[in-house]
């Protein structure tokens, strides 16, 4: 999976598989931010459980002048563009340019959300995807479609933007609670029945395992299976970018 291109627009969609993303060691994402200013979208509970390393990670890499943190509600309720409005007022409070990046850490609604306010910055700034539930690691992460819910219908305000990058990092999943870890299987099983019917087969041997252990990066069948779901979403996703039959 590490350092993939998935080309669904015309462009470079890079999606890398890292392992303990914040650990200061771990110069991924210390690359990306690099000589610009950043500003990282959190989801309240990302906050809770990692945003004392996630300090620490900024701390060690003397970033802590280029970034700034902003918290993004969860919820379908909050899937809404007073959202990405607040997003959009912090970007330009910290006078984001069109070489800086907007980050979000968390789930699908916080991917959804970063996106399309990446889209609408300055008519344009790069984003970057670090999903942190397996729904999000295998759909809203890695696609190219970003949309919020509106009085008139659910994600009817959106655009077709690929982020710069995403990074998958499993060790994000050891907090999941087992229904959101269901939630990301459903979704996985559905790319079995549609794509790829190995993956029916790797979640009747290890599915109750992986679940069970919170998808373990040791675990090869767990490797496996968020690979074979990756690309078997970007196949499918790939058949109808612009969802021009819906």
């Amino acid at each position: 999976m590490s350092n993939d291109n998935w080309n669904t627009l015309g462009r470079t969609h890079p999606i890398h598989a890292v392992d303990e993303l914040l650990d200061p060691e771990n110069l991924n994402l210390a690359k990306c931010l690099s000589t610009r200013k950043a500003l990282i979208v959190l989801s309240p509970t990302i906050r809770d459980l990692f945003g004392m390393r996630l300090h620490a990670y900024i701390a060690a890499h003397e970033l802590h002048k280029s970034v700034i943190f902003v918290d993004s509600p969860s919820g379908e309720d909050s899937k809404v563009m007073d959202q990405v409005m607040h997003v959009l007022e912090c970007a330009q409070g910290f006078g984001l340019q069109r070489r800086d990046v907007i980050i979000a850490i968390g789930g699908g609604i916080c991917c959804d959300l970063v996106g399309l306010a990446a889209t609408l910055f300055r008519r344009g700034l790069p984003h970057i995807k670090i999903p942190t539930t397996l729904l999000g690691i295998v759909d809203a992460g890695i696609g190219i479609k970003n949309a919020v819910n509106a009085p008139f219908g659910k994600n009817k305000v959106g655009t077709f933007t690929p982020p710069e990058a995403t990074f998958i990092d499993t060790s994000f999943l050891k907090t999941l609670p087992k229904l959101e870890l269901l939630n990301g299987v459903a979704e996985i099983k559905k790319m079995g029945l549609v794509v790829d019917r190995a993956i029916f087969d790797i979640l009747q041997t290890d599915g109750t395992y992986l679940v069970a252990q919170r998808f373990p990066s040791t675990s090869a069948a767990g490797s496996d299976l968020i690979l074979r779901s990756i690309i078997a979403m970007q196949v499918e996703l790939a058949r109808d970018a612009f969802e021009t039959g819906d």
